[in-house]
């Protein structure tokens, strides 16, 4: 019995489909093989539809947007079309929001999370019949994941005024510091060199008093994980713990390059203009947000600081534009997710006056992006010739040498030659060059091993 499971959007979505696999691997043993599908066309034959023989496709759904809401009825689109004799499955985001435009899309079964899936594929008797004999289902990716997720909390207080999620996840649930290390645990003995800690709102983690950063120490000291990446947090959620594990030998290694705890800080940003985020409900200012990121700098001067803006949101002038952008400047960010504003029904900004036209939002992300590009390739520049760790996750290409391609602790993309098998090491390298495959788009950076 074959299961295909394709994930959208945010690494929480990531985690909540590993859970599902490994749901239905406790639950009907070897007679059940998962896939994970990592993009659209993977595990879909040449031959047509229906060559491949596929029992059930899971679409984890994403609302995040509307263009996160194109994407997941397209994928079931995708399903219908090349499994037309599979069930279909719908869970996530989407249907927690609008249920209704899934059913009208003819699905077999609609869920809010992992336990109503499972619940629902318990109930199929063409499943139950299918058990044999064996200690663990087959579980396979299309495509080598060498990172692996694991979901620390759940849900949002915050509910920003352009944000759908609050919604569609809840109030915020911290899960136990017992269970986040027993997984933990887990994912090395599975063989996992990197674990990226996630949820909604991960910087309100909290048990007893304690918070993110003491969960993190908790993890670092008690288990023999390899590398440990946050998804996000927000400037009001680092404090003095997060500077310890940025600076203290321990956890931050010789150098960054070299560090346990990753340097590399996705802190949303959403606006660098105050009146925007006043609009916005964000629970922050620039000039917090400035001193954070002038501080984590100061501890660790290689650091990747990554974020998301949102251009065109209801009411940004032109001047709240080029604020901004100016702003993204000064910071220097490494990476910066440009979304233009989406409306979302159920939302304070969705019915606020100045709603920005399309073409204008597109025209700020463009010029936002392009920004962006240089930002990066200027971040990366100051790299070259330096020594650091990568952790390889795939062979990219053949050659006398193969080519193959992982992330160093501060997530660069990194290509070396080595005609041995590097999948899943951790190999020290030099960086010695930005690949411009493009002319425009610096894709990766080169570097050989030490």
């Amino acid at each position: 019995m074959k299961i295909l499971i394709k994930t959208l959007g945010c690494k929480s979505n990531r985690a909540d489909s590993d859970r599902l696999a490994d749901k239905l691997g406790d639950e009907f043993g070897s007679g059940i093989e998962v896939a994970e599908i990592n993009n659209a066309s993977d595990l879909i034959s040449d031959s047509g539809p229906g060559a491949i023989s596929v029992d059930v496709c899971v679409v984890n759904t994403c609302t995040v947007t509307h263009v996160a809401d194109r994407k997941s009825r397209a994928q079931i689109k995708l399903f219908k079309k090349n499994y037309p004799e599979a069930l279909l499955v719908v869970m996530g985001c989407g249907p927690r929001v609008d249920s209704e435009a899934f059913e009208e899309m003819g699905v077999n079964f609609i869920g809010a999370g992992v336990e109503d899936v499972v619940g629902y594929l318990k109930g199929l008797d063409n499943l139950r019949a299918t058990e044999v004999d064996g200690d663990v289902a087959s579980r396979e990716t299309a495509g080598v994941r060498t990172r692996s997720v694991v979901k620390i909390q759940d849900g949002c207080n915050n509910f920003c005024t352009y944000c759908i999620i609050p919604f569609a996840r809840g109030r915020e649930k911290s899960f136990p510091s017992a269970e986040v290390l027993r997984e933990v645990h887990a994912k090395v003995k599975a063989g996992y060199k990197e674990v990226v800690l996630t949820g909604i709102n991960i910087g309100n983690w909290e048990e007893d008093g304690s918070g993110l950063a003491d969960l993190i120490v908790r993890i670092l000291e008690e288990t023999d994980v390899k590398r440990l990446r946050l998804s996000s947090i927000e400037p009001q959620n680092f404090g003095e713990g997060f500077e310890k594990l940025l600076s203290d030998p321990q956890y931050a290694g010789s150098g960054s390059q070299h560090a346990r705890f990753c340097p590399h800080l996705h802190m949303s940003l959403q606006s660098g203009s105050d009146r925007v985020l006043k609009l916005m409900r964000r629970r922050y200012g620039t000039e917090l947000y400035k001193k954070v990121a002038q501080r984590m700098r100061e501890l660790s001067p290689d650091i990747a600081l990554t974020t998301d803006v949102i251009v065109g949101f209801p009411g940004e002038s032109d001047a709240d534009f080029e604020e901004t952008c100016e702003f993204v400047r000064k910071v220097g960010f490494s990476k910066v997710h440009v979304f233009p504003y989406s409306k979302r029904r159920g939302t304070k900004a969705a019915v606020m006056d100045g709603q920005i036209q399309e073409q204008v939002k597109k025209k700020r992300a463009r010029e936002l992006q392009a920004i962006a590009n240089k930002l990066r390739d200027e971040f990366w520049e100051g790299q070259v010739g330096k020594v650091s760790t990568v952790l390889i996750e795939q062979r990219v290409a053949r050659s006398e040498d193969e080519i193959w391609e992982g992330f160093t602790p501060n997530y660069i993309k990194v290509r070396i030659r080595s005609e041995r098998d590097l999948t899943n090491e951790i190999v020290e390298v030099r960086l010695y060059r930005i690949a411009d495959t493009d002319k425009t788009k610096a894709a990766y950076m080169e570097a050989t091993l030490v």
